[in-house]
Parts: C-alpha cells; sequence; structure tokens
C-alpha cells in the first residue's frame, strides 16, 4: 500500500487555465466544482503520476516541492528500469493507424520520413523516468542521408539537446537497420533508437580510440619510427583500461564493468582482435558486445574523452561559483526560471537553440524558491550557454568507441550461429561420439608453437595440439588434422568433459579453421577458456570433439532454438527490450545461404511480438564466442570478433510489485529531500 503523511508545502499544483489553484471536477449533482491536488493523497496523485510521460512529469515537478519530491519517488524508486524503443516507420504507423497495412516483415518502404529528433521525442513520451543512455541506429543509404556524416536527415546535436546532460549517447550507421517496433518487422527505416532508464548508481564510460591522425599525412613524417607509432598505439589500450579502474568506485570488486559496446568503423591504427583480447583479458566477467559499422557517434562528456584526462574538481562548483549563479539566476523573471528547470530535467522540447515554452498561470512558487530549485537540479553558469551546442557528441569516422557501463545493469547476451554437425547431422548437437584421446599444451615461445613470441597474430596465445580423436560408436581412430580435413570442415567445436565434481562443458566452443590451425601438420586450437567460464588451463584428453560447417537452415533453426530457451529462461521476469547485432550475410535480403528476409529479427518477432528490438546489419559482429548446443544461453567473456552470427543484448529485470511500496511526503520528508539537493548541488554531488 502506498501510504501517505499528509500535505508537505503550502504550494498547490495547479491545471493550466484553472485559476486559484484548483482542478475542476463534479459534484454529485453534476455541477462543477474545485479541488485542489492539496488534498490528494500520496496513493491517489501517484496513480495518477504513473500514468505520464517522463515529459509531462518533468513539467508536474515544477509545480510544487511536494510534486517534486513524488515524481522524484516515480522516477527513482518505483519505477526502476526502463526501455523505449521506436522506429522511424513504427513512429509514422503511430499516428498514422490507417498505415498498418505497411505492416510486412521488410517495411515495404519509408512511410514516416521523421527525423531522429522527432523519433526520440516520441520515444521519450513513453518513458517514465529521465534516459540514462540513448542507442541509435541510422541507415546510411539512400532516402537523403548526409553519407559524409552517417548521420540520418539533420546534425546529430537535434538529438543530443533532447536528452539529459548526463544521459549516455552512442549511434552506430550501417546500410541496414533492423527493428521490430509496435509490431512491425522492418528495415526501411532510416533510424531508429532506444532509450533506456538504469539505477542512478550505474556508471557510462564512453570512448573513442585508435583513430588515425589526419594530420600525419605529411610526405617527410611517413618513415617516422614504427615502434613508437605501436607503442602510442598500445598505450591507448592502456590509458582504456586506466580509465575503466579509474572510474570504478572503490568499495566494489573488479567485476563492476558489465558490459562494454565496442563500435568499430573505418579505418583504426589498433587491430580490433587485440583490443577485445586486452579489455577482456582485465575484465574477464564482462561481456563485450557491438559490430562494424559504417560510422558512428559517442557522447564522451566534458573533460572525459579520448585522452582519460579527466579533471573531476572542474565538475563540481565552487561556493563562489554558487554565488554567481544564483545572482545570475535572481535577474531572471519566473518564466525563464520555469524554462530553465525543464530544461535541466532532460525534457525541455527545443528546437534550434529555443525552448518551447511551459505556462503554468497563477502559480504561486516563488521566485526565490525557483533559484534555489534551479541549482539543486545542477545549473551553474556554463549551462547557460547555447543549447544548441552540443561539444560533447563525437563524430567517430574511423576508429574504435564504445560505452562501457558499469553497476547493477540488468543485461544478458545471447549468441547463434546456425552450424550442422558433420557427424551426426545435428543442428546444436548436446554430445559428439568423437573424443580427444591425445593432446599436448603448446605455450608462446615453445617449440611447435604456429607463431614466434610476440606475434600480434597469436605469439601470445597457448595453443591445444589435438593429435588423436577416437568414435566411441565405431571405435575408429584418427589424426587430429585428418579428422577436420578429411570431412572438409570449416569450424570444429570442443566440449570439455569434467570429474564427477565438476559440471560438463555447456555445448561446443567453435573455431574457424584457418591456416595456423592446421598448417603445421597437426590440429592446434587457441585456448579461450571453456564455455562455463574462464578456468585455469587443462588438458583437452577425454573432451568431445565434433565438426562443423555453416548452413542456411541450421542458422534458422538456432536462432530459433536459442529463442525458445530464452523465452523458458524469462519465465516471471520482465523481458524489456533488447539489442541485435546481426551479420550483414544474414539479412535483410534473402541470401542463396538463408532464404528467408529478416530472419533474426522475424523469429524474435514471432516469440516475442510485444517486446522491441533495435539493431543493425554488422560488417562483423562482436561478443562472446558462439557455442553450439549450449543449455545455457547466457554468455559472457571471451569476446571475439566473428562472422555470420546474430548477437541479441537483452535487458531482463525482475517483476515489481508496488503494492507494499512505502512511501512518506508529509513535511519533514519532503524538506529533508530539498536540503538534500540543495547540499548535492553544492558539493556537486550526485
Amino acid at each position: 500500500m502506498l501510504t501517505s503523511g499528509g500535505p508537505s508545502s503550502n504550494l498547490t499544483a495547479a491545471t493550466a487555465g484553472e485559476p486559484n489553484n484548483a482542478s475542476r471536477g463534479t459534484d454529485d449533482d453534476g455541477t462543477s466544482a474545485l479541488f485542489s491536488l492539496q488534498d490528494l493523497s500520496a496513493d491517489e496523485l501517484l496513480a495518477v503520476l504513473l500514468n505520464l510521460s517522463v515529459i509531462d512529469l518533468s513539467h508536474v515537478a515544477l509545480t510544487s516541492k511536494r510534486l517534486l519530491y513524488l515524481t522524484h519517488a516515480i522516477q527513482t524508486k518505483i519505477v526502476g528500469t526502463e526501455c523505449s524503443a521506436l522506429s522511424e516507420n513504427a513512429a509514422a504507423l503511430r499516428v498514422n493507424r490507417d498505415a498498418r497495412k505497411l505492416k510486412t516483415h521488410r517495411g515495404g518502404k519509408r512511410s514516416g520520413n521523421y527525423r531522429p529528433a522527432d523519433v526520440v521525442r516520441r520515444a521519450l513520451s513513453r518513458l517514465r523516468a529521465p534516459p540514462t543512455i540513448a542507442f541509435l541506429f541510422h541507415s546510411s543509404r539512400g532516402g537523403g542521408r548526409t553519407a559524409p556524416t552517417g548521420w540520418y536527415q539533420e546534425s546529430p546535436s537535434e538529438v543530443e539537446r533532447l536528452l539529459p546532460p548526463s544521459c549516455a549517447i552512442l549511434s552506430a550507421s550501417g546500410r541496414d537497420i533492423q527493428a521490430n517496433c509496435d509490431g512491425l518487422v522492418e528495415s526501411e527505416s532510416g533510424v531508429g533508437v532506444l532509450l533506456a532508464s538504469f539505477d542512478r548508481r550505474t556508471s557510462y564510460l564512453p570512448f573513442a580510440i585508435a583513430s588515425p591522425n589526419s594530420d600525419d599525412s605529411d610526405e617527410d613524417n611517413s618513415n617516422d619510427d614504427d615502434g613508437q607509432q605501436n607503442l602510442e598505439n598500445a598505450d591507448e589500450i592502456q590509458q582504456l583500461l586506466h580509465r575503466l579502474e579509474e572510474e570504478r568506485p572503490p568499495s566494489v570488486g573488479s567485476n563492476y564493468w558489465k558490459i562494454i559496446f565496442v563500435y568499430v568503423c573505418g579505418d583504426s591504427t589498433l587491430d580490433p582482435d587485440v583490443v577485445l583480447a586486452r579489455v577482456q583479458s582485465a575484465h574477464p566477467n564482462c561481456t563485450i558486445v557491438g559490430g562494424v559499422a559504417e560510422a558512428g557517434h559517442v557522447r564522451l562528456f566534458s573533460g572525459k574523452n579520448n585522452g582519460g584526462k579527466d579533471n573531476e574538481d572542474d565538475d563540481k562548483p565552487s561556493s563562489e561559483s554558487i554565488a554567481a549563479t544564483k545572482q545570475s539566476l535572481s535577474r531572471k523573471s519566473r518564466r525563464q526560471l520555469r524554462i530553465i528547470i525543464s530544461e535541466l530535467l532532460g525534457q525541455g522540447e527545443a528546437g534550434h537553440g529555443e525552448a518551447k515554452e511551459f505556462l503554468m498561470p497563477n502559480l504561486d512558487t516563488s521566485k526565490d524558491e525557483l533559484v534555489d530549485l534551479a541549482i539543486s537540479m545542477g545549473f551553474t553558469e556554463s549551462s547557460s550557454a547555447d543549447p544548441g551546442d552540443c561539444h560533447d557528441l563525437e563524430h567517430v569516422l574511423n576508429g574504435i568507441f564504445g560505452v562501457a557501463i558499469g553497476g547493477d545493469v540488468p543485461v544478458r547476451a545471447v549468441v547463434s550461429r546456425g552450424a550442422r554437425s558433420l557427424t551426426t547431422q545435428e543442428v546444436a548437437p548436446q554430445s559428439s561420439p568423437w573424443t580427444v584421446t591425445e593432446a599436448a599444451i603448446v605455450r608462446p615461445g615453445e617449440l611447435g608453437h604456429p607463431f614466434y613470441l610476440g606475434d600480434p597474430d597469436g605469439g601470445n596465445v597457448t595453443y591445444h595440439v589435438i593429435n588423436r580423436v577416437k568414435s566411441s560408436e565405431t571405435g575408429e581412430e584418427l589424426d587430429g588434422v585428418n579428422f577436420v580435413l578429411g570431412n572438409q570442415a570449416e569450424f570444429v567445436g570442443l566440449r570439455r568433459i569434467y570429474d564427477d565434481t565438476t559440471p560438463q562443458g555447456d555445448g561446443f566452443d567453435l573455431t574457424m579453421l584457418q591456416m595456423p590451425n592446421v598448417g603445421t601438420g597437426k590440429l592446434m586450437i587457441a585456448e579461450t577458456g571453456s564455455a562455463i567460464g574462464t578456468v585455469p588451463i587443462a588438458s583437452h584428453v577425454g573432451s568431445q570433439i565434433d565438426i562443423f560447417n555453416l548452413d542456411g537452415d541450421a542458422c534458422i533453426q538456432d536462432v530459433k532454438l536459442k529463442l525458445d530457451r530464452l523465452k523458458e529462461l524469462v519465465e516471471g521476469q520482465r523481458l524489456l527490450a533488447g539489442l541485435m547485432f546481426s551479420c550483414n550475410g544474414r539479412g535483410p535480403d534473402a541470401s542463396y545461404l538463408i532464404d528467408e528476409e529478416m530472419c533474426d529479427a522475424r523469429t524474435w518477432s514471432e516469440r516475442f511480438p510485444s517486446v522491441p528490438m533495435l539493431g543493425f546489419y554488422a560488417g562483423g559482429e562482436i561478443g562472446p564466442r558462439a557455442i553450439v548446443g549450449n543449455r545455457n544461453i547466457f554468455q559472457r567473456g571471451q569476446a571475439a570478433l566473428q562472422g555470420f552470427t546474430a548477437v541479441f543484448v537483452l535487458f531482463i529485470v525482475p517483476k515489481m510489485d508496488i503494492g507494499s511500496f512505502s512511501l512518506d511526503d508529509g513535511h519533514d520528508s519532503i524538506d529533508a529531500f530539498m536540503r538534500e539537493r540543495m547540499n548535492s548541488a553544492r558539493t556537486g554531488s550526485s
């Protein structure tokens, strides 16, 4: 039960157009009557407020301390994690219900011609709490796209100014996006957006590295010391690792960073595989996902960009700054102060530098209280800059960029790659009749290693030598190389079998067969850790082994099996939304291998029709190494840049029951809340 401690403020809330701070109701005899929102209990107010969007709540919060307190409670204690996703065509269909006839799996055509800011604004209307991160996807083909920037139709600042200053922004541009929003599965939209509101204690660390220096075009410098350049590039990885460590709260362990989104585009001074390996090694339990895009954007936040030279003192206003800010605000009118506060809440509907005015006639809030509220919301003198200036959004055409998210992040990852066993003809087999009978381990620098020590392509990787394998069905024994080459296999999979006290490996960890795997005359498989987690390196003697080829029908079957299993695992939980990075060989058009359009998105829609999913078709997908036949489909660690996979990133939370939620909105509680906000503004704490 939501409990109220009674009215808390001498301020009342007014419905626009009604005088004397009252709202109009109807008596039992049918005559109209005025009542004050002040007379409503917290139960009644919350029942109303819970049906408002974050945009409306930001306006309501300006009308009284009590409503600011209740709005804050809704957004931080009651609502919990929220997601809102929308594509351009889905936004158009909501406006024009008759256009539902366009509801085809491919979308048919662009029916909206909506700007990204329009789509973001409509997505905001579905949230009740301010978004903490925004994922945007843009199509780079046709329809007036701005190819040089990879941004669809307008400056990214139009989107940035709609979102709170603390909201992380990550965008990717590709030839085709993929979307399942409002029941429409399509790839024809020019833009799609997913907004998420996570726990306020969640941290976001954006980064952009490995971008070539455009000033190094002078031919006289073409023969500079390559070793020095490589060292500088390696330092970028170390700087990123240092930032991840530095931004981790000291009170939490090394598993703080839950997921890192990584996009690769254009020319990069760093090998993405090396970056992934270094970051994953430092954070083995972190999930790393993303893909190869054409371009993108990332909001780096002032003072927290590529170089990692954060100046935390600059983020905290001094007492002199507070005083100057208060003096500046005191010179403004009450209407100007209300606009400022609305923008600080992140929902002031802006367009080309001016805010849309939100009028509150006969509002009793004093000017001094509005000044204090603006300061408590974080307004400083620097906040008064032109809202059209967006200095934090970095446009990336070349390099590696993304966002790391730490804290209690309700995210899981699922990877699907359709491969059929050549020994059993099964898709996603649980076991294999073939077992490794002789194997050895070759460490970096040892005789027989396929790379010289220090070789960036694999000189620092430990390899397993699979010498002999045996069939439990026929008793046949084969040399490891003959086992894979004799069957013209594309992949080899290993599944560890442990003793009675240790669970068996879940599924076959796939390795694409390349020259280093067979070039020495022996079958050599790089050590990646067990499918059930990173374990000390142990021999593969006794492990099951199987060989696989890519198969279109297997791709379709595997994604269906994975999503069917997901449906079982999320029973009793809330699957809010998801992101999807699919190989551009998997869609959107049907191909010689997969004869279905948008197979991944369509399969998702069939199983989760009301759960939005957004993403793009990548030139290579980043995610945990693909495993065949795994029952525990949620994966983390072992990040790799792979091909022909579908990587699903899922936001899953427990079902909430707020029926027993207790909230005291009495005078003392609200006064304490306002004092805390003022103190936070003065000290610069969040």
